[in-house]
């Protein structure tokens, strides 16, 4: 018993958490310093949303999100930043273009994006293609190279017919 108390007492020990102090937010990242999920990129009557970030090996931020250009509706957006926050322009925004400017849609349901092992990603979305029934959801995931080249894609359709709810 008193060798189960002791290995017991270790464990507890070794599994601690303690708390680090990361420092204080950095309100010179953002154009307006306020953490709050938008930014306003200058085009008129317009705005980008962020849904998903990743950092690669050479600590370039990405972030896959949403643009929503009033009176259009909304299109899928990839943005990549430097280390120190400025926007990174080396990212092919013409290869990119075939992805990104898709028909607009009010319905995008969720935008993710993930590494490889190469700095390239892949890019996902999806959105209602049924207007106002909610359980149809397309789908597409692209394989995007380092430098913004379309490497290859799918498409994914699911209808779960008019009984099964999204909210279920």
């Amino acid at each position: 018993m008193m060798k189960k108390i002791v290995i017991l007492t270790f464990l507890i020990f070794i599994n601690q958490v303690f708390a680090v102090n990361l420092g204080s937010l950095d309100t010179t990242f953002s154009n307006d310093g306020v953490s709050d999920g938008w930014l306003l990129d200058g085009v008129t009557g317009g705005s980008v949303s962020g849904q998903s970030i990743a950092v690669d090996r050479q600590g370039r931020i990405l972030v896959a999100g949403v643009e929503v250009i009033f009176g259009q509706g909304l299109r899928v957006m990839v943005r990549r930043y430097l280390p120190d926050g400025t926007y990174d322009n080396t990212l092919n925004s013409a290869g990119l273009g075939s992805v990104l400017n898709k028909p607009y849609s009010n319905n995008i349901v969720k935008v993710g994006l993930e590494l490889d092992e190469f700095n390239n990603f892949f890019l996902a979305y999806s959105y209602n293609s049924c207007e106002g029934v909610d359980t149809c959801i397309d789908t597409f995931v692209y394989h995007i190279s380092e430098s913004g080249a379309v490497l290859g894609g799918a498409s994914i359709s699911f209808d779960a017919g008019s009984v099964v709810s999204s909210q279920d």
